[in-house]
């Protein structure tokens, strides 16, 4: 801007007005420049329009320094940033919309970091689900093993059906057995046909059930005693009618037979089992009888027969089959340890002849034997019942 002109601005009634838009013009189209300190003698201030400032008023000349002052702000604070280091860039999608300017929001920053947060939460869930999957593969694994070792156990114990390679000890059959129902044995009798033969030849073997076995005589003879002190016979003579359930190889018959009867009075006895491991046996459960044996036995036995889970069925079809009538009886003849402490609420107690009265019968106390601890000596100490192994309780009953 000419000199001149800025005089003749200032001259004017709104001089300092014109002046300072001229001023203002002239700096933004041409930044000011100023010398650096020290190189020459230090010339009067003026504006960008080379106006000495003195010769302006004193508000006109404040506010023309204002406005010649802002370019040279602004020029030093461009070269301070130029010679400033520039910011290290962090790696990933921040640092490129960082880089593109002042302009990111922290919103912007926030919604990054959440993302970032979800991923890597999301990958954690998907590992957490990877190492479930994995545990229940393997947990699979194990019980799989498991279930095959278990078979593999029953498959030597107890063979496929025709297999000839079972137990050589009767405590393993005898484990296995009282895990059973009577259904769940005759079902397995049913399948294999030979389990039950080749039980009894190892229960011979350990002397258990031979020849010389004196549980099954003394039983006879106790059915004997309890028949011959029996009321009155009808009129007309018949022979008893007795069911051995369980029977075994029928070895009761075969002893009632070589007893001395009243004519036209011996037993016949029907024998019956799981398999029929003699001539004549009968093969049903005998914790389900046929239906039309209701009311036609005079005598059921139960001779070592009562190992079965449901033994409660088996009395109750032992009372089905016996005739309505005070002549009937009930032969029980039970290991002493079996019973003793069954029921845990009664650990020192024979329940034996506490679940005969329930299922409805009524104990003959005079024909029963073993059917508790002894009574103590002369010593004072009676027989522990850890020391009754091997001792049957014999037990004759009524119906109630």
């Amino acid at each position: 801007m000419p000199p001149a002109a800025a005089a003749a601005d200032v001259a004017s009634p709104l001089g300092p007005a014109c002046l300072l838009a001229r001023c203002c013009s002239t700096a933004r189209a041409a930044p000011h420049a100023g010398g650096r300190r020290g190189a020459g003698a230090a010339a009067p201030p003026s504006c960008g329009a080379g106006l000495a400032l003195p010769a302006l008023g004193g508000m006109a000349a404040c506010a023309v320094r204002r406005c010649c002052a802002r370019p040279a702000r602004a020029s030093r604070v461009a070269r301070a940033a130029a010679r400033a280091p520039a910011p290290r860039q962090r790696a990933g999608p921040q640092s490129q919309k960082a880089a593109a300017g002042p302009h990111v929001s922290a919103a912007y920053l926030l919604r990054q970091r959440r993302l970032s947060e979800k991923r890597a939460k999301s990958a954690q869930e998907v590992e957490r689900e990877r190492r479930w999957e994995q545990s229940m593969r393997e947990k699979a694994q194990a019980d799989t093993r498991s279930r095959s070792r278990r078979v593999e156990a029953d498959r030597r114990c107890f063979p496929e059906p025709k297999s000839q390679s079972y137990p050589t000890c009767v405590a393993t059959w005898h484990a296995k057995f009282k895990c059973l129902s009577s259904g769940d044995f005759f079902e397995l009798a049913a399948d294999d046909p030979d389990i039950l033969p080749a039980y009894y030849e190892q229960a011979a073997l350990e002397s258990i059930m031979d020849e010389e076995d004196p549980i099954v005589p003394q039983a006879a003879q106790l059915l004997h005693e309890a028949l011959r002190v029996h009321p009155a016979a009808p009129a007309a003579p018949r022979p008893w009618r007795v069911v051995d359930l369980g029977c075994g190889r029928a070895t009761l018959a075969t002893e009632l037979a070589a007893l001395p009867w009243p004519a036209g009075r011996a037993p016949a006895v029907t024998s019956v089992d799981a398999a029929p491991l003699a001539p004549g046996v009968e093969v049903h459960n005998i914790g389900e009888l046929p239906a039309n044996w209701a009311g036609r036995f005079d005598v059921a036995v139960l001779c070592r027969a009562l190992w079965g889970t449901d033994y409660r069925a088996t009395l109750g079809e032992a009372r089905r089959v016996l005739r309505p009538s005070a002549e009937a009886r009930l032969l029980v003849v039970e290991p002493f340890r079996r019973w003793w402490g069954k029921d845990k609420s009664r650990p020192q107690e024979n329940i034996l002849p506490g679940e005969l009265q329930a299922a409805g019968f009524r104990l003959d106390a005079s024909l029963c034997s073993n059917t508790e601890l002894p009574a103590p000596g002369a010593d004072g100490e009676g027989r522990p019942a850890d020391r009754m192994e091997g001792v049957f309780q014999y037990i004759v009953a009524q119906l109630s």
